[in-house]
């Protein structure tokens, strides 16, 4: 009897680790990875190229430094009608990134920050912008939307009067850095970049030396990346992902036992590694902005990166809308 009783506690507690690691480890891994490559798949489609698209920029009053403006972002079809069909793309109807030619000032904004994106606003395919351009000098503003299941980019370059300044880039190859109480390795693999070829960065969290393993989602991705060259001739909006040996932690069950509720996206923890995925597409100096949040905050890491030249490197970018 007693040997039977110690064989059915062994058996028990033998169930109970395999349950333990189904349920808490090897489940929530699936779920994230397989929902961030669902993600890095839809990114990868091309817009249609048939039908030309417009987006347009317009101030209420002339750019200057140090003062907020106001500026309308249009979209339009190849007949200069408003643009139909225009879909939520992570969370938000517009995506705006604005980066200074100096590469410090780095913003990510969107109208749903100031006023409420009202059924008017969509049929008629204009959507309002509150920014503040803290210097005289040149910015670039990229403008990410979505149509027709198409992630659509537009860019621009504005001038900012003012009292001028002069643009000093500072050079800083570092990739291990502190942003604030956050401290963040990146790893570039292969370690030299290449133009033309993908590269893969792995970025590693820690807060006060602690690894950081309850990262949240930000607007539907575990990580947003931007990437501009030193001479603003090329910019990359991408998304991290939640690699498969990564853990993820406090998963919904039900989200575990049906992946389709898959968009409450905040119930999932996860850390303290994320990767992505990039192709430069010219040698030279980039600047990498990268977005996580933890604990209901958005920390902007910055990372410099010199890029050699690839055998896949394509012809320069032409000068951007002016």
């Amino acid at each position: 009897r007693a040997s039977y009783l110690k064989l059915m506690f062994w058996c028990f507690t033998a169930i109970s680790l395999l349950l333990a690691i189904i349920f808490g480890y090897a489940l929530p891994e699936w779920f994230v990875y397989h929902k961030s490559m669902e993600n890095h798949r839809e990114e990868m489609k091309m817009p249609d190229e048939t039908q030309e698209i417009k987006t347009e920029l317009s101030f209420k009053k002339p750019l200057t430094a140090g003062n907020e403006q106001i500026f309308t972002i249009a979209l339009k079809d190849e007949n200069g009608r408003p643009l139909a069909d225009l879909e939520t793309g992570h969370d938000r109807i517009i995506h705006t990134v604005i980066i200074a030619e100096d590469l410090k000032t780095f913003s990510h904004i969107h109208p749903e920050d100031f006023n409420v994106v009202t059924l008017e606003d969509i049929n008629k395919a204009e959507f309002k912008i509150k920014y503040n351009f803290p210097k005289a000098i040149r910015y670039l503003i990229a403008v990410n939307f979505r149509h027709q299941n198409h992630d659509i980019e537009k860019q621009f370059i504005v001038n900012v009067s003012g009292e001028k300044e002069k643009v000093l880039i500072e050079k800083n190859l570092s990739l291990n850095k502190k942003f604030g109480d956050y401290s963040v390795a990146l790893e570039t693999d292969p370690i030299q970049p290449l133009s033309g070829e993908e590269i893969t960065l792995n970025y590693l969290m820690e807060k006060s030396g602690v690894p950081v393993n309850d990262m949240e989602y930000y607007l539907d991705a575990p990580m947003h990346l931007s990437a501009v060259s030193a001479d603003l001739s090329a910019f990359i909006h991408t998304h991290g992902e939640v690699s498969q040996t990564f853990r993820a932690l406090n998963v919904a069950p039900s989200i575990l036992l049906n992946p389709a509720q898959a968009h409450s996206l905040e119930e999932i923890k996860f850390g303290p590694e994320i990767k992505a995925h990039i192709v430069f597409p010219y040698p030279g100096l980039y600047k990498i902005f990268g977005e996580f949040k933890h604990q209901n905050k958005v920390i902007v890491s910055d990372f410099m990166v010199e890029v050699g030249l690839g055998k896949n490197t394509g012809i320069p970018a032409p000068t951007h809308h002016h």
